[in-house]
């Protein structure tokens, strides 16, 4: 079995992930650049699929604020 789309993913998220570290990351209204690998392997291809998609969901719709009341 060959795992081909595993590097791609990898460097994604680690982009992702510098940019977190380093301040320069931005919410956004697409998805973020690995969701094409997501959407395309089953979950047992990929078995961290539902998390991939939650960080892309909250990349996206933002974080709520607790409120202080």
């Amino acid at each position: 079995m060959r795992l081909v789309f595993f590097t791609p993913l990898m460097t994604m998220l680690r982009d992702l992930q510098t940019s977190l570290r380093n301040g320069s990351y931005e919410f956004g209204t697409t998805d973020l650049p690995f969701m094409a690998i997501v959407r395309a392997r089953s979950q047992l291809m990929l078995p961290f699929k539902t998390l991939l998609r939650q960080i892309n969901e909250t990349h996206r719709e933002g974080l709520q604020e607790a409120d202080d009341t």
